[in-house]
């Protein structure tokens, strides 16, 4: 079968592989139709060894399983988002303890002002949040928020963000932050805008190994 490969980074290969088999009772063999794009590919994208036989790319798939069936063609595009960006999204507000009356920062930077981000907005909104914010420096994603049920839109990052969500809260901050990057500047725009006692759920797939979380974080009794 065909399949997509990293050999390393900006190295992608599409190259035959033997198919899959069962080896365990647990094991099942999925017949792929859709398949979507995960932001987390871009970190081994950048930076990944050169290898003699690079891992096998993609997780975020709908499939049949373990019965014979036909190809429907006629599947519509949308439902891959279910396979990562929407559950995502809204883990992200769960986790978050979204309510009624919640005021909510979605944090983005190019992924998280995009498709997770945006399902973040709307995940905020199902519950009753009464003020969701979307903030990356793409103006054109930051808007489509207004169409999930954002109540306003800070088009910017870091410390001109932060200023604009402090403004917006009266200078409490948010009691909820949706960080969906997983930069190290994308969480510490996260802790600037949270108010003390608020809580960040950071759902991005982390691009680095450490974080603002010093004394600071305690002393605010922030639940990250």
């Amino acid at each position: 079968m065909r399949t997509t490969t990293l050999h390393g980074a900006g190295d992608v290969r599409v190259e035959d592989v033997p198919g899959p088999v069962i080896e365990n009772p647990t094991d099942a063999v999925v017949r792929v139709p859709r398949a979507a794009v995960c932001g987390s590919g871009l970190h081994p994208y950048r930076s990944a060894p050169a290898t003699g036989q690079g891992p096998r790319m993609g997780h975020e798939f709908l499939g049949t399983v373990k019965v014979p069936a036909a190809l429907d063609e006629a599947l519509p595009p949308s439902p891959p988002a279910l396979t990562d960006v929407f559950c995502t999204g809204r883990h992200a507000a769960v986790t978050a303890r979204v309510r009624p009356g919640s005021s909510v920062a979605v944090v983005g930077d190019g992924a998280g002002d995009g498709a997770v981000g945006l399902c973040a907005v709307l995940a905020a909104r199902r519950p009753g949040a009464e003020q969701v914010v979307p903030m990356g420096r793409h103006r054109e994603r930051t808007d489509l928020g207004a169409e999930c049920g954002a109540t306003d839109v800070v088009p910017a990052v870091g410390d001109e963000a932060a200023e604009q969500v402090r403004q917006l809260t009266a200078g409490r901050g948010v009691g909820a932050v949706l960080e969906c990057v997983g930069s190290m500047q994308t969480l510490a725009t996260s802790f600037a805008v949270v108010r003390d006692g608020g809580t960040v759920s950071r759902v991005g797939v982390p691009s680095c190994g450490d974080g603002p979380i010093g004394t600071e974080t305690p002393m605010r009794n922030i639940t990250l």
